[in-house]
């Protein structure tokens, strides 16, 4: 629902074709960071990018060969602080 954007979209696409906004704010400076170093991180962020206007609560964590990436619009609680 945040992304706007279909699973088969998601899984057939690349982060950065997607979200071009990452780069500039660091987002996927941290997921290569996970990918090379074995290290998770969790990370809150503002993303105002692609449409999408919101904080962004963001753990990654690498899996083998792969990154996994969960996220959670925390907008509301950041509003109210």
């Amino acid at each position: 629902r945040l992304t706007g954007r279909s699973i088969d979209e998601l899984l057939s696409h690349t982060m950065l074709t997607l979200f071009p906004g990452t780069r500039p704010i660091g987002y996927f400076d941290r997921m290569v960071a996970v990918m090379e170093t074995g290290e998770p991180q969790q990370f809150l962020v503002n993303y105002t990018s692609e449409g999408i206007d919101a904080w962004i609560d963001t753990q990654f964590v690498r899996q083998g060969d792969n990154l996994l990436s969960t996220f959670q619009d925390v907008t509301t609680l950041k509003r109210a602080q």
